[in-house]
Formats: C-alpha cells, structure tokens, sequence
C-alpha cells in the first residue's frame, strides 16, 4: 500500500511539472513526451534524459553525447528503442535502461535525415528512407533486408510521415493526409486505412484504436467504419488501451485513466 502510494505521488509529482507530454505520434516539438508500456510502466522523456517509473522504481537514462531524445518505441520493454535524431544514431537499452551494444549510426548506413523508425518483432528495426520514400527493415547484422515500393503516390511530403510501427508481424505507417498504410513483414504494401489527421494509433486484435480531436475512437477491421470509445473536454493527443483500461494526455498535461468494458480488442 505504501508502495503504491509513493509510486502514484512519484508520477503525479512528475506530470505536474511536466509540459505537453506527448509521445512520437504527438507533437514533436515537445520539450517533454509521455509514453505508457502494457505493464502500466510510464516512460518520460525529457530532452536527453529517459525516466522509467514503476510500481517499485525510478531509473533514468542519459546520452549526452547523442544529444535530445526523439522518439521511443516501448513495445517491447526489455528492448526499448531510443532514436536520437538530431545525431540520427539508434540505442537499445534494456528494462533496467542499460544500453544493448553500441549505438547505430544511420549516417553511417547512408540513412540520412531519418524521420520515423521503430523496433522490429524480429529484431532489426523499421524506418522510412527520405531519400527514397520507402520502409525498410536492417536486421541484426545491420543488412537491409527487406524494402517496399515508391510510396510517392501517398506522400505528398515528407513532413507528413507521422510514425511508423510493428504489430502483430504487419508494419503500420502513418501519413498525416493519407492514412495509415500497411505492410506486410517483408514490406509488401497491403492496402491503407483512410484515418487521416491523427493525434495517435494503436493496433488491437481486429481494430485500431486512435484519437482525434476530442474522441477516442475504434476503427473496425471487418465492418470498416469507426465507433466513439471515449469523449473528453479537450483535445486527446496520445491514446492507449491496456487490460481494459484507456490511457490517455490532453490539453491539461495530465494523464487519465478510465476503465474500458465495451470495446471489443
């Protein structure tokens, strides 16, 4: 019990101080950016510092040297992927925040300029090529394995590529006045989802969760239309559904949580 006090005072304490936290799929001129793993655990980003706040723990990661964090993928939480872009160079790091290897330099892979990547289910990573408006997939060995098609019929910039991430062995990317398209694991183009204008998305069994606006909604996979899940005051901007129960920021700079028995994941 006193554990969890402290543990809740310890992520109010944070929040609070905290301005526009926002994750990859949000603003990304945010000083400070809010993410929220399955296990409930939250990971705040702050300029080049990553804390990891659990029931039992704070840890903190620092690259100074790489400079400001861009973007975190957590989907896997014993393999976090951390994109510094400004030094366009990736870092694994485990759950207790230690660094997996050495980090990669993308420059060094003639990736420059990178926008969006995210880890792969297989290992490797994932990464729209600005200079050739294609994914593609580097394994392990750091070998490009697997690249797509032109997308320049769906892009009319690269400014609009949003994010980019892997769920359940399909690549999803999202472009802001397109959709989200999707990807087989071998960068096979499947077809795109006409949901435009996100602030966030997330991948469940047979839907998409996002928010836009002031909604939280569920796009359904078989009947292709979407329902309303949840209404706030303000804008939504970040939006996760974990155990039943839905995660999400605002305009406010606070998250919510409120308990989910309707939707059908």
């Amino acid at each position: 019990m006193k554990k969890n006090l402290i543990y809740k005072l310890t992520v109010l304490l944070l929040i609070t101080f905290s301005v526009n936290l926002f994750s990859q799929e949000t603003t990304v001129n945010s000083k400070k950016k809010l993410y929220i793993d399955f296990l409930e655990n939250h990971y705040i980003v702050n300029k080049d510092n990553l804390s990891l706040i659990t029931k039992s723990k704070t840890i903190e990661y620092q690259n100074s040297f790489l400079g400001d964090i861009f973007s975190i993928d957590i989907s896997n939480p014993l393999r976090i992927l951390i994109f510094h872009k400004d030094a366009n160079q990736l870092v694994f790091i485990d759950n207790e925040l230690s660094p997996i290897g050495n980090p990669i330099n993308l420059d060094a892979l003639g990736l420059a300029d990178t926008r969006v990547v995210c880890s792969s289910q297989i290992n490797g990573f994932w990464l729209f090529n600005n200079l050739n408006n294609r994914i593609e997939f580097y394994n392990s060995k750091l070998i490009k394995a697997h690249s797509s098609i032109d997308l320049s019929q769906y892009i009319n910039s690269v400014t609009d590529i949003q994010e980019i991430s892997m769920s359940r062995g399909k690549v999803y990317l999202r472009v802001k006045e397109t959709g989200i398209l999707i990807f087989d694991m071998f960068a096979s183009y499947i077809k795109t989802i006409p949901l435009k204008e996100l602030n966030s998305f997330q991948v469940l069994d047979h839907s998409i969760l996002f928010s836009k606006g002031h909604q939280v909604l569920v796009y359904n996979f078989e009947t292709l239309s979407s329902s309303v899940l949840f209404q706030s005051n303000s804008d939504i901007l970040y939006a996760k559904l974990y155990n039943a129960s839905l995660f999400y920021t605002n305009n406010n700079n606070s998250i919510e949580k409120v308990n989910i028995t309707s939707v059908q994941k």
